[in-house]
């Protein structure tokens, strides 16, 4: 259990991280493929900005927000929000590129003429 005034904010963003990537892999494993998540703030709560790759697509889609409600070093609570019409309020971009191993971005060619 911490102490000092970081005890007092909640957990790290290092720990909550950490308790998270149990359930984002357990949900990566049924959905086929995992989240991208951007940290943000939600009425000054640790949250996440999730993304979902797209396939063929090279890019992930906003696919909710998770806000999390801390009580020093536990997590305490998780609210999803589906909708995804919140991103540009928390100045989120509409779509991540690709960070698949092995993909690159490249610009749109023209065909030879």
């Amino acid at each position: 259990m911490g102490v000092g005034p970081s005890a007092a904010r909640g957990p790290s963003r290092a720990r909550c991280s950490a308790l998270l990537a149990v359930g984002f892999a357990d949900r990566a494993r049924a959905r086929g493929r995992a989240l991208r998540a951007v940290p943000v703030r939600a009425n000054g709560q640790p949250a996440l900005a999730c993304y979902l790759p797209t396939p063929p697509a090279p890019i992930a889609r906003p696919y909710g927000l998770l806000v999390l409600s801390a009580d020093r070093d536990a997590i305490t609570a998780i609210t999803w929000f589906g909708d995804t019409s919140i991103f540009p309020a928390f100045g989120l971009p509409r779509s991540l590129p690709d960070e698949r191993p092995g993909k690159r971005r490249t610009g749109r060619t023209s065909a030879p003429s």
